[in-house]
């Protein structure tokens, strides 16, 4: 069995916008307009979060956070490779 490395990157964003509307403007210019879903889902419990449903080279992508003064965190996780 091949071990591959996993990837894990967070970045903080400080924005006025709603969850959407950061989801908004990362999903245009990073991923070309693959829009971002699942707060419903409550992925992270009681901490808001949306996510990109499909695999995008390898990652998942995650915005979470409350927004304000706490900002949002982005995060770029591998998926599992087997």
């Amino acid at each position: 069995m091949r071990k591959y490395p996993y990837f894990t990157c967070s970045l903080v964003i400080f924005s006025e916008e709603d969850i959407f509307g950061v989801a908004k403007i990362i999903s245009d210019k990073l991923v070309g307009g693959i829009p971002f879903g699942g707060l419903e889902d409550y992925i992270y419990e009681e901490v808001p979060a949306v996510y990109i449903h499909e695999n995008i080279l390898g990652f998942e992508l995650v915005i979470q956070g409350p927004g304000g003064e706490s900002g949002y965190i982005f995060k770029n996780l591998s998926l599992s490779m087997q």
